[in-house]
């Protein structure tokens, strides 16, 4: 026979089981995706503390138009170096885990600054979010695609900032040349301080005075970070100060320049101590609208 405290303690659990149920099966849109990402991971071990005690950064090259690269920084490449990596940027608003990834991408993590090209494109937006894992854990993540602003580069002689040749490879050479509004002088200005063109960056290769410009891979490090200072020249014209610490002349800093104020096409473009009202350091923005692309 069953007594009253047995019927009450079944009942409690059945409530239990049932509240369970709920929300594993009923819950809400926002956690669906959540419960999928979380089917795959392991149980707790040392690669937990090593590899995700960090939060890590995932951009995109462009803002307005779509693309499959996606920049991972701030891994640890020393602790988690060959580790899987997953990069995912999804629409949290979409019920879905399938059909929230717009574009996700998996590799080994071989560097700091690591680009995963996806087999499908996403076009950003603020309300994308990333997810990260490395060997299966999730690390904290943000995504965003700020750029300050996408623009062309003229000197005072009215010369573009160019890719030479328009050739996408580490190690070209930057140069001044004719305005024409191609891809080799869409450049944009991130909000981490680098110039990017086609996904390369503006790299000064050492700290030297004359030192030619050239592209790379973005990596964000000093020798890619510009600053733009107005203090010394005139409106409307600006210095693009490099972030490397420049021992020519720590004080002044080093300044995108055109050799000698030349205006003949393709002159290779350099870094110099930074001069008052130098004018062959002195650049005007020009701001591009996606319609301006050719």
């Amino acid at each position: 026979m069953r007594t009253p405290g047995t019927s009450a303690r079944v009942a409690g659990l059945c409530l239990v089981i049932a509240m369970l149920m709920v929300a594993l099966v009923g819950g809400s849109a926002a956690s669906a995706s959540k419960l999928t990402l979380s089917s795959a991971l392991r149980p707790s071990s040392t690669s937990v503390s090593r590899c995700t005690g960090q939060a890590v950064a995932v951009t995109t090259p462009v803002t307005s138009n779509a693309t499959n690269q996606l920049l991972v920084t701030n891994l640890d490449a020393t602790r988690c170096a060959g580790k899987t990596v997953t990069v995912a940027v999804y629409d949290p608003a979409v019920t879905t885990w399938a059909a929230a990834q717009k574009a996700s991408s998996t590799a080994n993590l071989a560097t700091a600054a690591q680009t995963f090209t996806s087999t499908s494109s996403v076009t950003p937006n603020a309300t994308l979010k990333a997810y990260v894992t490395i060997d299966g854990w999730p690390v904290t993540a943000t995504f965003t695609s700020v750029v300050t602003r996408l623009t062309q580069l003229t000197d005072r002689n009215g010369k573009c900032l160019d890719v030479r040749n328009r050739t996408w490879a580490a190690g070209n050479v930057v140069q001044i040349y004719t305005c024409n509004k191609t891809p080799a002088q869409k450049w944009s200005l991130m909000a981490n301080g680098t110039l990017r063109a086609n996904d390369f960056c503006l790299q000064v290769p050492s700290a030297t005075n004359g030192v030619g410009l050239v592209i790379a891979t973005c990596t964000t490090a000093a020798n890619q970070r510009w600053t733009v200072d107005a203090t010394r020249t005139v409106n409307p014209y600006v210095q693009l100060v490099s972030a490397l610490t420049w021992t020519p002349n720590q004080t002044q800093g080093g300044c995108l320049t055109v050799p000698n104020g030349t205006t003949t096409d393709t002159t290779q473009l350099v870094v110099e101590t930074c001069g008052n009202r130098n004018q062959n350091q002195y650049w005007q923005f020009t701001d591009w609208t996606w319609a301006d692309a050719p």
